[in-house]
């Protein structure tokens, strides 16, 4: 609230740089990424469970009202 009782907070100056774009992408492709077996057994297993989930959309509504519930 207080930028609102600052006209000026807002103002734009010429002593200031415009901001930098925050999104910009390169052509390279990053590292790979190396896991241990472990890691890729569990995220393997994950995978799978989402996957699976998501073929069962009333079944996710009835865990989110479940935790909502419990959270209330």
């Amino acid at each position: 609230m207080a930028a609102a009782a600052n006209p000026r907070s807002f103002s734009s100056s010429s002593n200031h740089p415009p901001p930098t774009n925050r999104f910009v992408f390169s052509a390279d492709y990053p590292p790979r990424i190396s896991l241990t077996a472990d890691q890729f057994n569990y995220c393997s297993q994950a995978l799978k469970l989402f996957s699976e989930k998501l073929q069962m959309p009333h079944e996710i509504n009835q865990e989110f009202a479940h935790l909502q519930a419990r959270n209330s």
